[in-house]
């Protein structure tokens, strides 16, 4: 298991190509190993998390712009936690699942400020042997 700190940027709206908004939640990644080392610089890498949300979504959630992007930050969090667990690679661009239309899940006042907000991410990878190619 390797442990990865992940420090993130206000998300912000693309273009969306449907009936809804779409975000980028930029981040970086570091190796904890490097954490506040000479290396961290060189070892840190960029990625993002696409979020689109549906209008249907935006019109039953009834969220003001504030808590949109706390919405859509969360759900980039949680994104990200999950590749991790499986031992996907939380260094690339990857695109979150839609969230479901139905009342809004988050209590918007428990989530942090995007901005600068940091998150510590533990990746699992499989060992053994690889069976099935």
């Amino acid at each position: 298991m390797t442990t990865f700190v992940i420090r993130f940027e206000l998300p912000t709206e693309i273009p969306a190509s449907f009936d809804g908004r779409d975000f980028c939640v930029p981040y970086s990644v570091v190796d904890r190993t490097y954490l506040d080392s000479p290396r961290e610089r060189a070892n840190t890498v960029r990625a993002q998390v696409r979020v689109a949300v549906s209008g249907t979504t935006l019109a039953t959630w009834h969220l003001d712009e504030a808590s949109l992007i706390k919405s859509v930050f969360q759900i980039a969090k949680e994104h990200i936690e999950h590749v991790g667990d499986s031992g996907g690679d939380i260094a690339v661009a990857s695109t979150a699942p839609r969230p479901s239309p139905g009342p809004c899940p988050y209590d918007i006042s428990k989530i942090e400020d995007p901005a600068g907000a940091l998150m510590v991410v533990d990746v699992h990878r499989p060992i053994g042997f690889v069976t099935g190619a």
